[in-house]
């Protein structure tokens, strides 16, 4: 998408690709609260059939001409090399697919795909610590985990609206990453306190847990849609150049699948091991190892034209003249 637009809006322009994402996790909380689950799925399907329809309306990124041109400066004189026989043979590929593979990897364990996937389980669990430590019956017929998922999903929402609209264009890459971490580890840590058995303290302490537990989770769905839930994804449209981007960029996404499938598959057993407060303190030391990675790895990219963000990273001058809003940069070769 960001080979769309400008740079002035790249970023806020990209993030609206996991925004409408967020927008269909908390219809399905919606609708996975108000209706059998064959009915559910049914619904999902249908919505999916009618966005695969409208691929047809999708504009291609470059035309015939730059085409042409990318796949020259590719291949050179041997026509039968393609982008992903020469990714390993340039660093200035493989230094910003790593970046993106470790944001990805720190974003997947931070707790967000968890929380995304088991939000009723873990509100049910953490319900369940507040009764057990208090000695009464909690708020009841599953409220807590209904108004949690509901706030999850509104939160996952707002933060990403706010960062598209607003933070994505006016503040730092790296700022917003750093930021949003240590947030992240805050709530998580707050998770993990409440999540730990607290018959040891007062009353007023217990009666306390459950309205934290939803501002907590709630605070850390917020601090990563503001910005280590999107930025990975705006990376993605400015890292690589045209000639690798199809084969780097599709490289990336299969790996984040891959972190999302075995963080999905992985929380029941970790739960199991380590309890719900064990899982979350876990998730705050990844978010704070992402903290670290940010400050000494992520590149600033804000406003910077990507021909000079891919010269960071040691790709070749061309001599092309650029072309920002295709992020093409076009050969003057006869």
């Amino acid at each position: 998408m960001s080979n769309l637009v400008p740079k002035s809006h790249r970023g806020g322009i990209t993030s609206l690709c996991p925004l409408f994402t967020c927008v269909g996790i908390l219809l399905a909380y919606v609708v996975g609260l108000v209706l059998p689950w064959r009915l559910a799925a049914g619904a999902g399907a249908a919505l999916a059939i009618a966005v695969a329809a409208t691929f047809c309306l999708m504009a291609e990124d470059v035309d015939k001409e730059a085409r042409t041109n990318v796949k020259e400066t590719v291949v050179g004189d041997d026509k039968n090399v393609t982008q992903w026989k020469q990714l390993h043979r340039h660093l200035f590929v493989l230094r910003p697919m790593a970046v993106c593979t470790m944001l990805f990897l720190l974003q997947s364990f931070s707790g967000a795909a968890a929380i995304s996937y088991y939000a009723y389980s873990i509100f049910a669990q953490l319900a369940a610590a507040v009764e057990s430590s208090s000695g009464t019956d909690g708020l009841g017929g599953g409220v807590l985990e209904k108004v949690g998922v509901l706030l999850v999903g509104t939160a996952y929402v707002a933060g990403y609206l706010v960062s598209s609209a607003f933070l994505l264009e006016r503040h730092s890459r790296k700022s917003l990453l750093v930021i949003s971490a240590l947030a992240m580890a805050a709530s998580t840590a707050a998770v993990a306190a409440i999540a730990t058995d607290g018959s040891g303290g007062g009353t007023d302490l217990i009666g306390w847990r459950r309205p934290m537990s939803l501002l907590a989770l709630s605070a850390f769905v917020l601090a990563y849609s503001c910005g280590f839930g999107p930025i990975p994804y705006v990376y993605l449209g400015e890292l690589f150049p045209p000639e690798f981007n199809g084969a780097a960029t599709g490289t990336v996404s299969m790996m984040q699948c891959v972190f999302n499938f075995v963080t999905v598959k992985s929380f029941p057993y970790l739960l199991r091991w380590l309890g719900l407060g064990g899982a979350f303190l876990f998730s705050c030391c990844v978010c704070l190892l992402g903290a670290a990675f940010a400050v000494f790895a992520a590149p600033e990219t804000r406003g910077v034209d990507k021909r000079d963000i891919w010269k960071r990273f040691g790709r070749p001058s061309d001599g092309g003249a650029s072309n920002e809003t295709t992020g093409v940069g076009v050969s003057t070769r006869p």
